[in-house]
């Protein structure tokens, strides 16, 4: 019986495995006054709740498994519910009009733009503190690769995809992506895919971050100047857990 146990444990775990590493569903945040469901691989976008008098900017992963940041042009950094459909603001910004984020889940640090300048954000009271001048003045598109563990901005400028220095906000050049239009980008731990949306017209892209080249992968909806999602932990530390705790089971 124990072994049985074991067994289905072990296949219980695959399953969620296999279930989180195929997840195609992240979140745009759009400057039409709406947070929106975006499915990866449909290439499809679909109204998640309306935001009255909010035109979102820029969003990122959150630091809880249901929610991400989002925010406008200035004001407020928000956090985005996507069960409860909420959005509330954390804290109003001092001085920056911040319109794109980036999330670092591994040191928790919250990062931002305000086009030209690299910030961190308080997640507990939205107070942004300078972190250096990225030298453009179009950097809107912001995350961060875990598996580089870098943080990656696309200007719109120059449309040039570019390795921006966590400590001091220096960049360097990755590549072209084609010269498209890019709002925001976003990279999904599970699959290891950098994303991206751009509203001129509505597309989603695929970007590779070893040259920086776009790929458009459809035609989309909502003029989605964000990206994001809440913060699903990956594949492998499901597994660690699962396994540990196992190994504690047989202990006993």
């Amino acid at each position: 019986m124990k072994k049985l146990i074991t067994i289905c444990l072990m296949l219980t775990l695959l399953s969620v495995m296999s279930s989180t590493a195929n997840c195609a569903i992240t979140y745009g945040a759009s400057g039409s006054e709406g947070i929106y469901t975006v499915d990866t691989t449909a290439g499809t976008t679909s109204l998640l709740f309306g935001t009255p008098g909010i035109e979102w900017y820029g969003a990122t992963d959150g630091d809880n498994t249901t929610s991400f940041f989002a925010t406008p042009n200035g004001g407020s950094l928000y956090r985005i519910d996507v069960v409860g459909n909420t959005a509330t603001a954390i804290g109003s910004y001092t001085s920056a009009n911040i319109d794109g984020l980036a999330y670092n889940e591994n040191t928790g640090v919250l990062y931002a733009t305000d086009d030209n300048n690299l910030y961190t954000v308080s997640t507990v009271t939205g107070i942004e503190a300078l972190v250096g001048n990225m030298g453009v003045t179009t950097m809107w598109a912001l995350d961060y690769d875990s598996s580089l563990n870098k943080l990656i901005g696309v200007n719109n400028t120059d449309h040039i995809m570019y390795d921006i220095s966590m400590t001091d906000g220096s960049k360097t050049a990755i590549g072209n992506t084609g010269n498209v239009r890019i709002t925001d980008i976003w990279f999904d731990n599970a699959s290891g895919t950098m994303f991206g949306v751009g509203n001129g017209p509505d597309q989603l892209y695929t970007l590779n971050t070893s040259t920086g080249l776009a790929t458009v992968t459809a035609s989309i909806s909502g003029n989605l100047l964000g990206l994001g999602a809440p913060n699903v932990p990956e594949p492998a530390t499901v597994l660690l857990f699962g396994l540990g705790g196992l190994m504690l089971r047989r202990r006993r």
